[in-house]
């Protein structure tokens, strides 16, 4: 494939914990995306352990593709990177023995790995050496096996850039944001404040003009309680924290409706009426988008100082390493990220 001359800078992805499907959905993903003109035009930026991209390559990708891998360009300091030119190439990170890496089965040392890449792509993004972030999957448990102190990558990124953040699912134009993130459930009402509500609808309603350019988002609210507390006969949180904060917003302008109850929110009518659902918590948000669009589903970092998105999946150690996992919300995750950077 010829070589064009970049645009733009480069993406970074990174490979995710290197015993899920990370791997192997980076290497579908991109092998679909660059003979698009618009991805070919910029390079892709991996930052990855050579070994494990390598033998992902030569397990999941065609001839053309292997041989784009073994030419592309390989980095291992941030000042090599000066706009590699289209359409690949590698940052290395760590050298973990491919042969000893065991499929769906992570561990410290594949958290550790994962760790190492994150780390290394954030401080590319954050020398504007590299103009958006794309991660993909990471085990929680082998992170904390790793030392790493965080659920995830979202509270991780927040912490690093002293940034406010909430991460929405997003699947088309159905979007969800849980207020709550990876927190056990018996924490959530405690969690919940009208600081809490205040901050996050004024930082959707921001970001909605700014992603999506939205100029009047519509933001609907769901209840915590069953049918949103049932007027406080099935809990009081929605009479004196959710609704004070909604009318609060109000008047600063956000159009903002609710607590409505969680289990007609999500109907094909009632999508209709908003462009983005505050949810309580985690799975209250999570189950229907997966349930409606799991392969469609991108996860993106609103509130950073740049662009972040992920796939809306996890590692799948079940079929990781087997050939079958689907790229298509890693795919979109890539897109997204160039489009929006």
């Amino acid at each position: 494939m010829k070589k064009n001359k970049p645009t733009k800078k480069p993406v970074a992805i990174t490979m995710g914990d290197p015993a899920g499907v990370g791997p192997e959905i980076i290497v579908k993903a991109l092998q679909k995306l660059i003979p698009d003109r618009k991805t070919t035009q910029n390079p892709q930026l991996i930052v990855a352990d050579p070994g494990i991209m390598e033998k992902a390559v030569n397990r999941f990708a065609g001839t053309g593709f292997k041989k784009m891998f073994r030419d592309a360009p390989v980095f291992e300091k941030p000042e090599q990177v000066e706009n590699p030119a289209p359409p690949l190439a590698l940052y290395s990170v760590g050298r973990l023995d491919p042969e000893r890496m065991r499929p769906g089965r992570p561990g410290g040392k594949e958290g550790r790995a994962a760790a190492l890449c994150l780390e290394a792509a954030l401080e590319l993004v954050q020398k504007k050496i590299c103009r958006a972030l794309v991660t993909a999957p990471v085990a929680k448990a082998a992170l904390a096996a790793a030392g790493f102190n965080h659920p995830g990558h979202t509270g991780w990124l927040a912490q690093k850039t002293d940034s406010r953040v909430l991460m929405m699912i997003a699947a088309g134009k159905f979007r969800v944001v849980p207020l709550t993130g990876h927190v056990p459930l018996e924490r959530v009402p405690g969690l919940i404040s009208a600081s809490l509500l205040a901050s996050a609808l004024e930082l959707l309603d921001q970001e909605l003009k700014k992603w999506f350019r939205i100029k009047r988002p519509r933001i609907a609210v769901a209840g915590l309680n069953p049918h949103a507390g049932e007027q406080g006969t099935l809990g009081e949180e929605e009479i004196e924290i959710i609704a004070p904060a909604i009318a609060a917003g109000r008047k600063k302008g956000i159009e903002i409706s609710g607590p409505f109850p969680a289990d007609t929110l999500f109907t094909p009518e009632r999508r209709r009426t908003y462009d983005a659902a505050l949810c309580m918590f985690h799975d209250q948000a999570l189950i229907p988008i997966k349930t409606l669009g799991m392969n469609r589903a991108v996860n993106l970092t609103l509130g950073l100082p740049f662009v972040r998105t992920s796939p809306a999946h996890g590692t799948a150690p079940d079929i990781a390493w087997q050939g079958t996992a689907d790229p298509e919300s890693m795919i979109r995750a890539i897109k997204l990220a160039g489009q929006r950077s």
